[in-house]
C-alpha cells in the first residue's frame, strides 16, 4: 500500500459519515470529509450513495433564515413553471408519483397533442441541473429568481 492509500483508507469512515449526517443533515460531502479528515470528498459522496443516506442541498432565502431541502426546491420550481404555463392557457398535468412519468410536466396543446417537459432548476449562478435532454419535447430552465427559459420556445408548439 502506498502512503497516499494509507492516509485515505478509513475503515471507520461509514460510521463517521453516518454520525456527521445525524449531527447535520445538510452537511456537504466536502464538509464531512474536512470534519473526518483523511478521506476525500469524492469518497464521502460514494459512501453516502452506498449507504443510501438522504442527500440534501441547503437553500436559504435572501435573509439566510431558513434552509429547504432539494425536493422542496424542485417542487417549488415545478409549480412556478405550472403557474406560468396555465397563465399562457396550456392544459398542464403533473404525475401523481415521481415514478409514474419520466417527465416533470405534461402539456396538452394543439387540440390533444401531448408535450413532455422537464424542469431544471438553477443550482448556482448560471449552473442548471443536468440531465438527458433527448427524452423531452421541451425543457424549462428556472433561475433562482424564478425567471423561466423554455427550450425550444413555447411558440414553437402554438398554432
Amino acid at each position: 500500500m502506498t502512503n497516499k492509500q494509507t492516509r485515505t483508507r478509513r475503515p471507520d469512515a461509514p460510521e463517521l459519515i453516518r454520525l456527521a449526517r445525524e449531527r447535520n443533515p445538510n452537511a456537504t460531502a466536502a464538509g464531512i470529509a474536512e470534519e473526518i479528515g483523511g478521506i476525500s470528498r469524492q469518497r464521502v459522496s460514494q459512501l453516502i450513495r452506498e449507504m443510501k443516506l438522504p442527500t440534501r442541498v441547503a437553500f436559504t432565502n435572501s435573509g439566510g433564515e431558513r434552509a429547504i431541502g432539494w425536493q422542496t426546491r424542485n417542487l417549488i420550481t415545478e409549480l412556478v413553471v405550472v403557474k406560468d404555463l396555465i397563465e399562457k392557457r396550456f392544459s398542464v398535468y403533473r404525475p401523481i408519483t415521481s415514478e409514474s412519468l419520466e417527465c416533470d410536466i405534461v402539456i396538452n396543446y394543439r387540440g390533444g397533442k401531448l408535450l413532455k417537459m422537464d424542469v431544471r432548476p438553477e443550482l448556482s449562478a448560471g449552473v442548471y441541473h443536468a440531465g438527458e435532454s433527448d427524452k423531452f419535447d421541451c425543457i424549462a430552465y428556472v433561475s433562482l429568481t424564478h425567471r423561466i427559459k423554455y427550450e425550444p420556445e413555447l411558440n414553437a408548439f402554438i398554432d
